[in-house]
């Protein structure tokens, strides 16, 4: 990290050396020999940075370096804010010797000018003698200097770095580990024990692939149709078991959990899990204190037969303590696996044309001890290196030779993947280590951490936030962080790093970072720049020994639960002056001391959810400030001073649901590049935001007395994202069509908004543009063809919209369109001149479509060749058709229409809605031809009476799921036909009202069978048949239903029965006793005499239904 405060200080050093007005005493030529003996320092840091792993004097030499960097920076930078604010002062100028004074206070504040340069001057003399002696202390290391050559290319990772990522990549020699594990977890394994929850350790060492094989189960298909609940919980070494309930029933529930007591913890979570079979991977378990494990399984004693919990670990005592059965323990890959997935890693830039590289590549890969996360971080290294001699270097490197034995197998390619990150690489990585491990990094946040500590410096020509971008970007594509969590349009929101990772970063920024828990942090001896305390549940802390660690520069709280902080506490942390970032994020703050004006290096201040009522106007000395968060506080006004905080760059105001209104001057904070204000109360914004020029991102999402938008808005012509959704607008201004730069417009959910202005189809570069559930739009912009680089049109919902516009064909770059409403084509073509609306067959150039595609409105469809003519079969990036009719019309070939909509042979999901026609199209017949289609929905088709496969049908193996719903006259629901569908797991039968009895089905792999609403079905003895797979079995609303004493005799893996309504049901069928597998019940609504024979110990039917463990019967709801 040296490398970065050096560079923080050049930065300082030449905007001082250029201020000539505030340099007297010679301090400028000092200032220019201290510039000169940093350059000679800096010369010969790439070579300390990597030999401090084997040379402690090194390592010290660097220690003493950084230490007398950041003290210089503190002085430099309050020099430098000092000059900033006199600059804003009124009445100030560029010189205080020729100011004439014109009053006592002018004469005063020069005379205090004065003595600040004094003292300046004082402490730049002991800052050279500082680094005098470093520089003298090098010469006897022998470290060479690092070519400036080397440096600049190293340095330049931004322009290869879209390429980089190695998108899902392929798991390697983990197949039959996978399916192991899952024949324990579905039951099929011999000798496993289901006496309670089955408990399965995966243990191995670092880096073996543990987390990601218990991923790959975890999300693998039939667990997610197994087990109905699942969480995921990473423990990492904190095994508080509050927390970890906590973070359970978060799991479940997708939000956060308000409870603060353990029992009311295990409460909820018993009751989200009571009687359901569930799944639980404890990631990363340290634990071996039995007695905590066992309270921690207490909470979970209350699932389903056949619940599971899976641990990770790296301790086989661990492992011990918790199994239920032997653990799976993970072995090494073998070469083979590990060359390839090095190769994956290593080659893609035309290295593999190279046969010279893949023998050096497999000399390399023999070092990496089949340990996947080496060959992992090696390979992404590699990557971007095509020259051998680069290739040579790491293979021959001495780092080889260090930490050899156990888990340090690894440590070797790891620290040679961090010597060769560029500088700001490397420190960006090695801050990481500010956080524990496991930790939910944030990429916005950490970018702004970053920025806010000097690692990201400006070129002069890329946004700093680009740059972070970059970095991030990079260490990604290095493997340096993982699990990455990314939003709907691929860009990536959160990230981890692997625990050897943080202890690679926490061994290079050893004491410089440091994260503990606050009730350890009373005994801390050491004096870190940077650290994050985590705050337990508790009613109170004490943060008095932060009065002795003056030398932080971040401070970082992470608050498990709410908790006020004291006002004597704030006290204390505003008295930290050389802090750069400060969060607060989940103390209750009543208000913030006047002494955080002190804090005059601040950058970074996180007080969201703080509960603050207001902002005094010392808030406005902050002038450093580039990040803001005050999110989910209470915020009814901001002070006049807010517009003197003129460096911010970012400003979360989401969620102050009593702030109604922004300071008029709020234009001035001209340097902002995001802002966002969702979730308030505003009525209107200042003219004033129309200044804000270097804004790339707005958001006034969920405003909902926000009417209108003022006309300057459209001076924001750096403007890239805006999103307007969930808010009362009516209009929007016609200067929205000035934001040239926009390429992200939501509008979603503006019930209020009828019509766009035509002055929107000006925004050439916009690529999304949102409107679901604009429930009163009218229509889209005639001219809408001239956004010829929307790339996303998101219209679900729009239900005012009639049709879509002509210009619409003229959209060839649209990749995703949600629905297509077609016009209505008259057949005197003379009368559909003038009009707007485009037919069907402009979708013909739309070949780029992926994703989802209804077409609505079809019975506007005059004839097959306007159908033929939309081209849906050449659509081939589509993964789900939906075809729509609203209504019948007569004299239409409704046959040869949807004939001619035959979708693109790889479709994966395909609806059909109000057809009505007598007949499906032959490519339906021929469904076998669609070797990717996996679920198929036929809904409301009134005039078919049968379908297609009734006579056989294209065998096929994609098929899972298929639904049948409101056919008022379909008597059979395809017959021997369906035999073929080999794969088919679900079958859902709705609104049949002909169908009788249910036919032979003999579909050998189904699942899960749904009847429902057939009000003349009878009998289902005949499709029950041969379904030796069926696990559930569903009817509703059958009144006719009756079983037969033999129907469910094939029934062998039957898991669960549920009969809703069947009132005319008044018998159980003889073979229940003999389903070994049943394990749940519930019938409501059936005929008084069943549920009389099925009470428990009394019944005349209850030896039918005894064994099985869950049985829920009633009468009605």
């Amino acid at each position: 990290m040296s490398d970065a405060i050096l560079g923080v200080l050049f930065g300082n050093l030449n905007t001082l050396i250029q201020r000539e007005f505030g340099l007297i005493w010679g301090v400028k030529h000092d200032l220019e020999t201290l510039s000169s003996t940093l350059t000679t320092i800096q010369a010969v840091l790439e070579d300390a940075e990597a030999k401090q792993f084997n040379d402690k004097s090194i390592k010290n030499w660097l220690s003493k370096l950084k230490d007398a960097a950041y003290d210089a920076d503190d002085i430099l930078d309050e020099w430098r804010t000092r000059f900033d604010v006199d600059d804003h002062t009124p009445f100030s100028t560029n010189s205080c010797i020729n100011q004439v004074p014109c009053s006592p206070n002018h004469f005063f504040r020069h005379l205090k000018n004065l003595v600040f340069r004094y003292r300046i001057a004082k402490e730049i003399k002991e800052m050279m003698r500082k680094f005098d002696a470093i520089a003298k202390e090098r010469s006897s290391f022998n470290l060479i200097e690092w070519r400036t050559a080397e440096r600049v290319a190293q340095s330049s990772h931004s322009s290869r770095v879209t390429s980089s990522v190695v998108n899902e990549p392929k798991i390697y020699g983990r197949e039959s580990d996978i399916e192991k594990i899952l024949h324990v977890l579905l039951g099929e394994g011999e000798n496993v024990q289901r006496d309670g929850v089955l408990v399965c350790p995966i243990v191995g060492i670092g880096g073996l692939g543990k987390t990601t094989l218990a991923q790959m189960v975890y999300n693998d298909e039939r667990v997610v149709k197994y087990f109905k609940q699942r969480m995921w919980v990473c423990v990492s070494e904190d095994f508080d078991v509050q927390r970890l309930t906590k973070l359970m029933i978060e799991s479940l529930s997708g939000s956060s959990c308000d409870l603060t007591s353990l029992d009311a913890m295990q409460c909820k979570l018993r009751e989200m899990l009571g009687g359901k079979k569930f799944l639980v991977v404890l990631d990363d378990v340290w634990n071996d204190n039995q007695n905590e494990w066992n309270k921690l399984k207490s909470s979970v004693n209350c699932g389903a037969e056949g619940s599971s919990i899976i641990v990770t670990t790296r301790l086989p005592r661990v492992a011990s303590i918790t199994s239920t059965i032997p653990p799976h323990e993970l072995s090494f890959l073998t070469q083979n696996e590990c060359w390839e997935l090095f190769k994956g890693y290593a080659f893609g830039l035309g290295n593999e044309e190279n046969p010279n590289l893949e023998k050096i590549g497999y000399e390399i890969v023999q070092k990496c001890g089949g340990v996947p996360l080496a060959a992992k971080a090696l390979g992404s290294l590699l990557r971007f290196r095509s020259d051998e001699t680069q290739w040579e270097a790491i293979r021959d490197s001495e780092i080889w030779e260090t930490d050899r034995g156990n888990e340090n197998m690894i440590m070797p390619a790891l620290k040679l993947s961090y010597n060769n990150l560029s500088p700001d690489l490397r420190q960006c990585f090695a801050y990481c280590s500010v956080f524990p491990k496991d930790h939910l990094m944030v990429k916005r946040k950490l970018i702004y951490l970053w920025m806010a500590n000097g690692f990201i410096q400006s070129d002069g020509r890329t946004e700093l936030e680009d740059i972070g971008e970059s970095v991030f970007s990079e260490l990604v594509a290095r493997s340096m962080f993982q699990d990455i969590d990314k939003d709907e349009n691929g860009n990536i929101k959160f990230c981890k790093m692997h625990d050897l990772l943080h202890d690679l970063a926490s061994f290079v920024a050893v004491n410089e970072c440091l994260n503990m828990n606050v009730v350890e942090a009373k005994n801390i001896s050491r004096k870190p720049r940077h650290l994050s305390m985590s705050v337990p549940d508790c009613n109170s802390i004490s943060i008095q020994f932060l009065s002795s660690q003056r030398l932080l520069r971040a401070l970082i709280f992470d608050v498990e639960f709410r908790l006020d902080i004291s006002e004597p506490d704030l006290s204390i942390i505003c008295r930290l002056k050389c802090l750069r970032v400060l969060s607060l994020d989940g103390f209750r703050v009543e208000a913030l001391p006047s002494s955080i004006k002190n804090l005059i290096h601040l950058r970074y201040l996180d007080i969201s959810g703080c509960s603050l009522g207001s902002l005094h106007e010392y808030f406005g000395h902050l002038r450093n400030l580039q990040m803001l968060d005050l999110s989910h506080n209470n915020l009814k006004l901001l002070p006049a001073s807010f517009s003197d905080l003129e460096k911010m760059r970012f400003l979360n105001l989401i969620g102050n649901t009593n702030l109604i209104e922004l300071p008029g001057s709020i234009g001035r904070l001209t340097n902002l590049r995001v802002m966002d204000m969702s979730r308030n109360k505003f009525k209107m914004l200042p003219s004033s935001i129309g200044d804000l020029g270097q804004l790339r991102f707005l958001s006034l999402s969920h405003n909902e007395d926000l009417i209108s938008l003022p006309d300057s808005i459209g001076r924001l012509r750096n403007l890239q994202k805006l999103d307007l959704s969930k808010n009362k607008l009516k209009t929007l201004p016609s200067s929205i069509g000035d934001l040239e730069q926009l390429k992200l417009l939501n509008l979603s959910q503006s019930q209020e908004l009828q019509f766009l202005p035509d002055s929107i189809c000006g925004l050439i570069n916009l690529r999304t543009l949102e409107l679901r559930q604009c429930l009163k739009l009218k229509a889209l912009p005639k001219n809408i063809g001239n956004m010829r680089n929307l790339r996303r049109l998101y219209n679900d919902y729009c239900h005012g919209m009639n049709e879509m516009p002509f210009s619409i064909g003229k959209l060839t770059c649209l990749e995703e369109l949600e629905e297509f409403i077609v016009r209505y084509v008259k057949e005197n073509a003379e009368e559909n001149e003038g009009r707007d609306g485009a037919g069907i067959e402009e979708l013909r150039g739309l070949n780029l479509l992926r994703g989802r595609l209804c077409i609505r409105r079809l019975e506007r469809v005059r004839n097959s060749m306007d159908a033929k003519e939309a081209n849906l079969i050449s659509k081939e990036n589509l993964s789900c058709l939906e075809l729509s009719w609203w209504t019948e019309v007569k004299n239409i070939d409704h046959e040869a229409i949807i004939e001619a909509l035959q979708p693109p042979s790889n479709i994966k999901e395909l609806r059909v809605e109000g057809y009505p026609g007598v007949e499906l199209p032959n490519w339906m017949k021929n469904i076998g031809n669609f070797v990717h289609l996996t679920e198929m929905e036929l809904h409301e088709l009134p005039n078919l009476e049968e379908l297609p496969w009734t006579n056989g049908l294209t065998p096929t193996v994609s098929l899972q799921v298929l639904k049948l719903e409101f056919f008022p006259k379909l008597t059979t629901p395809g017959g021997a036909g369906l035999a073929n569908l080999t794969s088919l797991r679900e079958l859902h039968i709705t609104a049949c009202d002909s169908l009788t009895s249910l036919p032979k089905l003999g579909i050998s792999s189904l699942v899960i069978l749904k009847i429902s609403s057939c009000e003349a079905m009878y009998s289902v003895s005949e499709g029950l048949q041969h379904l030796t797979s069926l696990q559930e079995l569903f009817f509703w609303v059958c009144p006719e239903l009756e079983f037969s004493a033999e129907c469910f005799d094939h029934l062998i893996s039957l898991r669960k029965l549920k009969i809703d309504d069947c009132f005319n049901l008044k018998e159980l069928p003889d073979a229940l006793p003999r389903l070994t597998a049943f394990r749940e019940l519930t019938i409501r609504g059936c005929h008084p005499d069943l549920v009389r024979k099925c009470e428990k110990d009394k019944g005349t039917d209850w030896w039918k239904i005894a064994h099985i463990s869950n049985v829920e019967i009633a009468e009605s709801f």
